[in-house]
């Protein structure tokens, strides 16, 4: 009992040591403080100076007249109770309150529904009562409301009021014990809501918003134009959020601050070099598909305002130093490698202890791919899916390479350095990095480096430090590939996609290979089956081990 106590006292401090003061201050003080709500009347609506541009469309979620389906789960809706039912998962819960299917594909052929499930939120969720009134969902849902109202929808009295009383409230629950998207996402609503009402406090709204958009992306969009917090999901997010900020200030004839179109600049190039060949994004930390817009989706977008983002064209080695990715790029294959750190210091909660892993793509099918993300739960499986089993690395004594635990917390944590990208006259690439993330095992240092042609890789790892240890290799199949043979350290892999494709991947002669069944989760919700290949060995250190993968057309 008391080692057990010793244990989780440490990870705890571990975990807190990285917060910033104001963290910790501004966590207790929104724990403990609830502003009362302000309802007064609301101030008077600005007039348009301009267009509202009809932003990307949401997936269809609402079945009127009571039926919701949200991260790939449905719900019947009609009891009041719905809106914090503890049955349901938290994140279900967020995703009903924030109103999405405002903006959704069919959203014109529901404007009475609409209107409908707009009052039953009113009535059914008083000022400040409820998870709908935590400020990330608050966020959310005063932007999709006055979204709707810009197409041509009416606000109804009650609307009005109630949109001026979320405002308010909001303006009080700020999230700076959080920061990062969630802090970013109480600006863009501040933003639409100075905009939406015009007045004294509206103009305060706006500023407030924009004042904080410009002191934050200054510090969370970084100098290789990723977000800080080191998801191409969430990075996708927080760029459709800047393009809907240029949106809102044009339809008003607002100024646009040249720190956003700068951010939205850097992080289009940044996006550009975190996607697959299917144009969609890569597994790394907490990312999975349908829950931001593509690559394609933003682009449109951006040009649909005017704006004609500068995208460099891709080499055949593009290194994102600041974030820690690097992508190689040779005939039609790409490799994403992850040589970085898990995130901001103070904010890793979207961390997956997933350093030194890759993806593959061969043509525009994957290959290898990191597991993905489905929930957010507190439960075994969000703890596979940030563990670094889940992703196509090595763990050593079945421990994590960060200390992930929890559902967003991060204690130890691995630390990259030595990263060196050589793109050499034979037209291949070579990426190494190092990383100590199991350095309190006995020292133990992690060195992996890769070389890259047109068709083959070779993935050399070599681990230094003391004792005995049971290391493990981990290669995930994409559900388009299966293992088609194993004969003795060698594995013959096929897909579905390419029947020409001849893949063959080499293990270390001295671990013991399996095949084992597993899943790959590419949406909240979604579990697939797929393969995962496993090398096992127990060695003494130093040590040192090669992978060989080929690939040719037959």
């Amino acid at each position: 009992m008391l080692t057990k106590y010793r244990k989780t006292c440490g990870r705890y401090l571990r975990t807190v040591k990285h917060l910033q003061a104001r963290q910790i201050y501004k966590r207790i003080q929104y724990k403990i403080s609830r502003p009362r709500p302000d309802c007064r009347p609301p101030p008077q609506l600005r007039a348009y100076a301009g267009t509202w541009q009809t932003s990307i469309a949401k997936k269809p979620s609402y079945i009127p007249p009571a039926t919701m389906t949200l991260l790939n789960e449905t719900h019947e809706i009609s009891a009041q109770t719905i809106w914090n039912d503890p049955e349901l998962a938290l994140l279900w819960r967020y995703h009903l309150h924030y109103f999405d299917d405002l903006q959704a594909t069919n959203a014109a052929e529901k404007i009475t529904e609409h209107q409908t499930l707009i009052k039953r939120w009113i009535r059914e969720n008083p000022p400040g009562i409820g998870c709908g009134w935590q400020s990330y969902p608050l966020s959310l849902r005063i932007v999709n409301w006055i979204k709707w109202l810009l197409t041509g929808n009416l606000a109804t009295k009650a609307m009005r009021h109630s949109l001026s009383v979320q405002v308010c409230y909001l303006r009080r629950r700020l999230e700076y014990h959080l920061l990062g998207n969630h802090l970013l996402a109480n600006a863009k609503a501040l933003i639409f809501a100075g905009c939406y009402f015009q007045g004294k406090e509206a103009d305060h709204w706006l500023n407030l918003g924009l004042k904080i958009y410009q002191r934050q992306l200054r510090e969370q969009i970084l100098a290789d134009g990723g977000h800080f917090e080191r998801s191409p999901m969430y990075h996708s997010l927080i760029l459709e959020d800047l393009l809907d900020v240029i949106n809102v200030l044009h339809t008003y004839a607002l100024p646009t601050p040249d720190y956003l179109c700068q951010s939205i600049n850097a992080m289009f190039t940044w996006l550009q070099a975190m996607i697959h060949p299917d144009g969609e994004i890569a597994f790394f930390n907490d990312s999975t598909l349908q829950q931001a817009p593509t690559f394609a989706e933003l682009l449109a977008y951006a040009k649909q305002l005017g704006s004609q983002p500068k995208l460099t064209p891709i080499s055949p080695a593009t290194t994102l130093a600041q974030t820690g990715f690097v992508r190689v790029a040779l005939d039609s294959n790409v490799l994403l490698l992850d040589t970085g750190s898990v995130g901001p210091a103070y904010l890793p909660g979207h961390a997956h202890a997933g350093t030194l892993s890759f993806e593959l793509s061969l043509a525009k099918q994957r290959v290898l791919v990191n597991s993905g993300t489905s929930c957010y739960q507190l439960n075994t499986l969000r703890a596979y899916q940030r563990s670094t089993a889940a992703h196509n690395t090595l763990s050593i004594d079945g421990e994590n390479s960060s200390e992930v635990w929890h559902r967003f917390r991060v204690g130890r944590r691995a630390r990259v350095f030595a990263v060196n990208v050589e793109h050499n006259q034979d037209d291949t690439v070579v990426v190494e990095a190092t990383h100590n993330g199991y350095q309190h095992l006995g020292n133990v240092i992690h060195h992996r480096r890769w070389r890259v042609s047109a068709d083959e890789m070779e993935i050399s790892d070599e681990i230094t430090g003391e004792g005995v240890h049971d290391v493990r290799l981990w290669y995930h199949l994409h559900p388009t590939c299966k293992v088609a043979q194993i004969k003795g350290n060698t594995v013959i892999i096929t897909t579905t996609l390419a029947s020409d494709r001849h893949i063959v991947m080499v293990l270390p002669e001295d671990v013991d290979i399996s095949v084992q069944p597993s899943e790959y989760y590419p949406q909240f919700g979604v579990a697939v089956a797929n393969q995962t290949i496993v090398g096992v060995t127990k060695t003494q250190l130093p040590y040192s081990m090669i992978t060989a993968i080929t690939w040719k057309q037959q």
